[in-house]
């Protein structure tokens, strides 16, 4: 990973433990001090500690260790001297600080692992002191893989500043004594300076714009002095290359480790950003792209442990996040149970289906005449494992329709999607939820330096409604509702119900051209070798439809996994 020059080398951050001061006022008794008097004086002393010590003794032992509500609320985490598992049997809130990562002079992200907790904490913290000692920032950090991320803004420069953390439990905050200093890089450029050298790299001025264009004429230019590559002519508009330049920028500002900021990612140039470009500047005018652009990491989201790889490839089970999700929902659930279950082997399907699959049901009886009314005759004609998936696969779709504005909340993940800029402006309204859209901004940039070519995106994002018209095949969905169980198990096998697709969850990429002579494309011959290193894999049946996962699948799960042949063209 290469670490832009504005940051501060590690040997400039220190982890200091507060020493309380020990009070020396206690004045030097007389040398003509009778010696005998202090003896008494001494024993007088000690049977008093002796005392005390019995009664909090008892009181612990009565109390079983535990403080009051009053004693909690003023506890801080003596950590500094103790081991750890001393530490952890405390109930300490006990972290180490690693080096922060400063942006500029203005912002920072702060890092720490999270060595040990009490059972009940809810939420972790920091807290940033400047050298007044006035609190600067106060803000929860994020949890991954062990480790807190929280992002500070508004920094001063040539400012040392002190960091703490705490830990909340119930509405008691912990706060603890280790803490971490850090500080922030001086300017070699005043921002008025900086903001002459931007102006001036413009093809034209900016005075009158409206702040919108400025921002994007700033943009450009921090781009240009950056020596990242973009047409030059485009100045007043947004394309692919400015907006790949500025997601890898996003993200390297915003990424610690693999924990990154999703939210922070820009599909635009923002004022925010473009401050945040020109502070940098500030530290070091000759900064380049490669001493800000991070080498991309691939990194976990709110899907990734929905991840699976098998015959079909790499994807998102979507259908097990739905049923995931469907176990903590009331209204959800009891029409799953009890009117449309559409997995097999569950309880549920075998509940309501029982006399089916159990043979009861005489071929003339009412209830069998209405399943062959409802799933189709032709459903019926087959084999008992292929009747009953059959069965399975209309009720999906009776679910997916019944409950369809349920999948559509629940596929408005925590992550925001971003709006795809093409060459020519934005692209049909499409968008990419913003893991896959960093993984996509860094494929392309490499793909263009090696070929000089675009990769075109057909299509990511889609709605329910559209999804509906792809699996319908246009004909609607009050058409399909009425066809055949086995017409729809013959569907699913190409096209995801409403609600279950990857592109519903803004997580997949269909390249153009989005048939299969994708194969034999450039773009594919590129993806076939380096798409796994930014986490995204093919979905075997489609050329042209990969996923960002957010995980690596090791080498020897894929070659021992004989992928599906891909299908023809619709």
């Amino acid at each position: 990973m290469r670490v832009p020059k504005n940051r501060i080398p590690p040997s400039s951050v220190k982890r200091t433990v507060p020493v309380r001061p020990v009070r020396r006022n206690m004045k030097a008794a007389p040398k003509t001090f009778d010696r005998r008097i202090l003896f008494i004086i001494g024993i007088a002393a000690a049977s008093i500690v002796l005392v005390l010590f019995s009664v909090f003794t008892i009181r612990a032992i009565l109390s079983g260790g535990k403080t009051t509500p009053d004693e909690t609320e003023a506890v801080t985490a003596q950590s500094a001297d103790l081991p750890v598992s001393d530490m952890a049997a405390e109930g300490n809130c006990v972290v180490k600080f690693g080096d922060p990562q400063i942006n500029g002079t203005s912002e920072a992200i702060i890092y720490a692992e999270l060595i040990s907790q009490k059972n009940g904490y809810s939420t972790f913290g920091f807290e940033i002191y400047n050298e007044a000692g006035e609190l600067v920032f106060e803000g929860d950090a994020q949890l991954l893989d062990g480790g807190l991320y929280a992002k500070a803004g508004g920094l001063e420069p040539e400012t040392q500043y002190t960091v703490r953390p705490y830990c909340l439990e119930s509405e008691t905050k912990l706060t603890g004594d280790v803490t971490m200093t850090f500080t922030t890089p001086a300017r070699v450029m005043s921002l008025s300076e900086v903001e002459k050298l931007v102006e001036g790299t413009c093809p034209r001025s900016t005075d009158a714009m409206t702040e919108e264009t400025k921002t994007l004429f700033h943009a450009h230019a921090i781009m240009k002095l950056l020596g990242m590559y973009f047409d030059e002519t485009v100045y007043e508009r947004m394309e692919t290359l400015t907006q790949v330049n500025q997601v890898m920028l996003d993200y390297s500002l915003n990424s610690y480790n693999n924990f990154v900021f999703w939210n922070n990612i820009n599909e635009t140039p923002t004022k925010e950003s473009v401050a945040l470009l020109k502070d940098i500047l500030s530290v070091n005018p000759d900064i380049k792209k490669d001493d800000i652009i991070k080498d991309f990491t691939i990194s976990p989201y709110s899907m990734t442990p929905y991840v699976k790889y098998d015959n079909f490839g790499g994807q998102i089970s979507s259908e097990d996040y739905v049923f995931d999700i469907m176990k903590d929902d009331q209204n959800a659930s009891v029409y799953f149970a009890t009117e449309y279950p559409y997995i097999v082997d569950t309880p549920e399907f075998q509940e309501k289906y029982a006399d089916l699959i159990n043979g009861y049901l005489e071929e003339d009886s009412d209830e069998m005449k209405s399943l062959i009314s409802q799933y189709g005759k032709e459903t019926f004609d087959q084999s008992k494992d292929v009747m009953l998936e059959a069965i399975a696969a209309k009720n999906k779709v009776y679910f997916a329709d019944i409950c369809a504005w349920w999948l559509e909340e629940i596929a408005v993940l925590p992550e925001k999607r971003i709006y795809i800029y093409s060459e020519s402006g934005r692209h049909s309204m499409d968008s990419m939820l913003a893991p896959t859209m960093v993984a996509f901004a860094y494929m392309y940039d490499e793909f263009r330096e090696q070929t000089g070519l675009e990769m075109t995106v057909n299509n990511s994002y889609r709605s329910c409604e559209t999804q509906w018209d792809k699996y319908s095949k246009g004909y609607g969905k009050s058409q399909v509702l009425a066809w055949s169980g086995l017409w729809h198990l013959d569907r699913q096998i190409v096209s995801y119900v409403p609600g279950y697709s990857n592109h519903q969850f803004a997580v997949s990429v269909d390249f153009e051209p989005a048939q299969y002579v994708f194969i034999e494309s450039e773009a594919y011959k590129y993806l076939e070798k380096n798409a796994g290193r930014y986490g995204f894999y093919n979905y075997s049946l489609e050329t042209w439809h990969w996923t960002y996962l957010g995980v690596q699948i090791p080498e020897e799960t894929i070659e021992s996994i004989p992928l599906a042949t891909p299908l023809a063209d619709e």
